[in-house]
């Protein structure tokens, strides 16, 4: 107990956040075309949909400071699957719809509706106030790639940077039977169940500053097989605690940037120490 009370004393800024919280950073203004050009992802973070056996979609997300990106990839209109965006405003984890929840729909058309998810009565070929492109077509080659931008004046949001957050629920749908969601345990109808988005005001990677004169950066983050540790002056031990405290990993550098293995890791939340800076790691 003593070695834990001393580790959240060196780094207080340590906070344990649930496995399925999806992390929305700052990063470039993607073309919305429905393709995904080199490159134009790599700064955002994704999550995965489960629709049946191994057949997965794929949802990468970030912001900009005034709007919210998505693109959901893979196995769309081949498996007649829809992508849609509920959105929680103000995170109010109600069990029913309120007026500051959203549901955007795009198949064929694109479709939006405040306060109640499946109304398809304001559904447009190219809306006025945001994008989701391209749409399906009946016949034609199978879309498999779908952009999205949801400004933050259309949605209510007002984002002041740094950390805030809102409720989230990503999914896929036929609109008729299925509803294959992340989280997959989260429900269309119960705002509830759905994750926190949390917006971040920097990239998909974490700065922290040790000591006067230093910004060390972790990324990426979250982190698979492995992540990196760049900064002018770093140095020393890096040093990986689960959320026990218990001590899971120590590497000794001399130079940076460094590569530290998280392949050995269990998905979940965990601290990285360098020197005097501490870093909040998630593990997929």
């Amino acid at each position: 107990m003593k070695k834990l009370v001393l580790l959240y004393m060196a780094c207080a800024s340590f906070n344990v956040t649930h496995a399925q919280d999806l992390h929305i950073y700052s990063g470039t203004v993607p073309v919305i075309d429905g393709i995904i050009s080199p490159g134009e992802w790599n700064d955002s973070d994704s999550c995965q949909i489960a629709i049946s056996g191994s057949l997965k979609v794929t949802v990468r997300f970030k912001h900009d400071g005034s709007n919210l990106y998505f693109v959901y990839y893979n196995h769309l209109e081949s498996a007649v699957r829809c992508p849609e965006v509920n959105l929680d405003i103000n995170n109010s984890k109600s069990t029913s719809w309120q007026g500051d929840d959203w549901w955007f729909h795009a198949s064929g058309t694109d479709c939006e509706n405040n306060g109640a998810p499946n109304v398809y009565s304001d559904c447009l070929a190219v809306q006025p106030d945001w994008e989701a492109v391209p749409n399906f077509v009946s016949g034609g080659a199978n879309e498999d790639t779908v952009e999205m931008r949801l400004p933050f004046s259309k949605i209510g949001f007002a984002y002041s940077g740094g950390i805030d957050t809102i409720g989230l629920a990503l999914d896929v749908t036929n609109t008729f039977s299925a509803w294959n969601m992340y989280p997959s345990t989260a429900t269309v109808n119960d705002p509830s169940t759905w994750a926190n988005g949390i917006f971040y005001n920097y990239a998909a990677g974490i700065k922290d500053t040790g000591k006067p004169g230093d910004e060390i950066v972790l990324y990426p983050n979250p982190a698979a097989g492995q992540f990196f540790i760049s900064g002018q002056n770093s140095h020393g031990k890096i040093r990986v605690y689960d959320i026990t405290g218990k001590m899971v990993g120590e590497q000794t550098v001399s130079a940076f940037p460094a590569v530290v293995d998280a392949s050995v890791l269990s998905p979940g939340v965990y601290m990285v120490q360098v020197g005097g800076a501490c870093f909040k790691l998630v593990k997929k």
